[in-house]
């Protein structure tokens, strides 16, 4: 009689661990997924972010590209119609009058 109530209570034992064994690996599954994946959630957020930052400035960049291209563009046009009427004849007029040639 001993031997058969020391036999059910083994047994017993080794259902019950055995059971708590799949629950809490079945409980214990789901819950890593969920921080991964709002944790990959938030890295892709993060990396959007990063991005629209870096973009933001590149458009930063060009517009002020632009706009000083723009300005050497104009400084250049207005300065070269000045040089070409005033400047060409007063440097000829000076190699001339130094006794220098030009080629």
């Amino acid at each position: 009689m001993k031997r058969i109530a020391v036999l059910l209570l083994c047994l017993l034992f080794v259902a019950q661990t055995y059971g708590c064994g799949k629950q809490k690996a079945q409980s214990q599954k789901p819950q890593p997924e969920k921080p991964i994946d709002t944790q990959l959630v938030e890295q892709m957020k993060m990396y959007k972010n990063v991005k629209q930052y870096e973009y933001d400035e590149a458009e930063k960049q060009r517009k002020l590209d632009k706009e000083q291209l723009k300005k050497l563009d104009k400084a250049h046009k207005t300065g070269k119609a000045g040089k070409t009427g005033k400047t060409g004849g007063t440097n000829k007029a000076r190699t001339k009058s130094q006794g220098g040639s030009q080629k």
